[in-house]
C-alpha cells in the first residue's frame, strides 16, 4: 500500500466564509494566483506549475487554473492518484488558512466550515481519501469541542496545527493541555505544519525566504518546545508528525541535546528517548540529506508526505525509490507506518 499523508486543498466553497478575512483566490492572465486572507496577500505556485508556464506562457492562465483544480476537485485528485499508483492520500487545509489571530467569533466557525468541507471532499471516496482537522487555537475550549466534532462525527484522522505563534500561545501553553488530553482519548496524532509568518503580521522577508527558511526553523522550534517543556512526558501516548523532513531536527539534534539545561529541566528523559514518538516525511530535496534522515530516524518513523501539488512538491515515492532501501523498509515508509499512525486499516 502507498499512502501520501501531506497534501493541501484550496476549496472554493470556503471563499468568503471568514468574514472580513475572506478568503479569496484569483488568477490573472500571467498565471499568477493571488490568495488573499484579510490584508495578507500570498502568490501561490508550484515547481510544476512554474515549469509549465515557462514552457508555454501563452496558456499561463489555463495552467494555473488546472493547478487550482488539483487543489479543489476530488475527481482530479483521485485520477492523479490512480496515475501515480497512490492508494490513499491525506488532505489538510492550506497553512494560509489557519487564522489563529482572528477574533473567535470568526475563527471558530471558520475552523468548523473548513473541517466540514474537508470531510465532504473525502466523501467522494472515503476508502482512499482522509483528512486531518484544523482547530481554532485562539479559543482552546472551542478547540476541544471541535475535536469531538471533527473526529467523533466527521471521522478526521488527526489534528493539524501550526508550529509557533498559535493565537498568542506556544505548543507548551497549559491552555492547550485539554486539547492534547482530548486527542489522547481519540488516539490520534498531532500533525504539525508551519505557516508563513507574514500571515500573523510579521514583515515579509525581502528575499522571499518566509517559506523556504522560516518553515524549517519553525518546525525545529515546535519539536524542541514539545521536548524541552515536558509536554511529551505529560502526554506519554502522544505521537507527532512533522512535515518537510522534520525541519533541521535530524541534522542539529546533537545541538538540541548539548543545550539541555535549566530551561529544559522539564524533560524527564534523555531527548533521544522521545524520538520513537515522532514521525517525519521524506520531503527533503537533496538525496544525501534524505539518506541521513533514514539513518537518523529509522524506517519505522518515516512516511511519504510530499506536499502533493504544493509549492515544493516532488514525487514522494520517487524520492523513496531513489534511496534503494531493502524492500521491507521501503514498504514501511511507503504506507505501513502511515496506516498505523493514522489508524487507516
Amino acid at each position: 500500500m502507498r499512502i501520501d499523508v501531506h497534501s493541501h486543498l484550496m476549496l472554493p466553497a470556503l471563499e468568503g466564509k471568514a468574514g472580513p478575512y475572506g478568503p479569496s483566490c484569483t488568477v490573472d492572465d500571467n498565471g499568477r494566483i493571488e490568495s488573499r486572507l484579510g490584508d495578507v496577500v500570498s502568490w501561490q505556485t508550484s515547481i510544476d506549475l512554474q515549469d509549465k508556464i515557462a514552457r508555454d506562457p501563452t496558456r499561463a492562465r489555463e495552467h494555473a487554473e488546472d493547478w487550482l483544480r488539483q487543489l479543489s476537485d476530488p475527481a482530479v485528485r483521485l485520477q492523479e492518484m490512480d496515475d501515480k499508483s497512490i492508494d490513499m492520500m491525506g488532505v489538510t487545509i492550506p497553512p494560509l488558512h489557519y487564522l489563529y489571530w482572528a477574533d473567535p467569533s470568526v475563527g471558530v466557525p471558520f475552523a468548523r466550515a473548513q473541517n466540514e468541507a474537508l470531510a465532504e471532499y473525502c466523501q467522494h471516496d472515503p476508502s482512499r481519501l482522509f483528512f486531518v482537522a484544523t482547530l481554532p487555537l485562539q479559543d482552546p475550549q472551542a478547540s476541544v469541542r471541535e475535536i469531538d466534532y471533527a473526529i467523533g462525527e466527521l471521522h478526521a484522522k488527526g489534528i493539524n496545527v501550526g508550529c509557533t505563534n498559535l493565537g498568542g500561545r506556544e505548543l507548551d501553553d497549559p491552555d492547550f493541555f485539554p486539547i492534547y488530553q482530548k486527542m489522547a482519548e481519540f488516539d490520534v496524532p498531532l500533525f504539525i505544519h508551519p505557516f508563513p509568518p507574514t500571515m500573523a503580521g510579521t514583515k515579509r522577508h525581502p528575499l522571499g525566504l518566509d517559506s523556504a527558511v522560516d518553515y524549517i526553523s519553525h518546525e525545529t522550534t515546535a519539536f524542541a518546545t514539545l521536548l524541552y517543556s515536558g509536554v511529551m512526558d505529560m502526554f506519554p501516548d502522544m505521537k507527532v508528525y512533522l512535515t518537510h523532513g522534520g525541519g533541521f531536527v535530524p541534522y542539529q539534534f546533537g545541538r538540541l541535546e548539548a543545550f539541555v539545561g535549566p530551561k529544559a529541566a522539564k524533560a524527564k528523559l534523555p531527548l533521544r528517548d522521545y524520538l520513537p514518538r515522532f514521525y517525519f516525511d521524506l520531503l527533503i530535496h537533496d538525496v544525501r540529506a534524505r539518506r541521513f534522515l533514514v539513518e537518523f530516524m529509522g524506517a519505522d518513523n518515516l512516511v511519504v508526505g510530499d506536499n502533493y501539488a504544493g509549492m515544493d512538491s516532488a514525487d514522494g515515492f520517487g524520492m523513496l525509490a531513489e534511496l534503494q532501501l531493502p524492500p521491507d523498509e521501503e514498504q514501511r515508509i511507503a504506507g505501513d507506518n502511515a496506516a498505523r499512525l493514522f489508524h487507516l486499516v
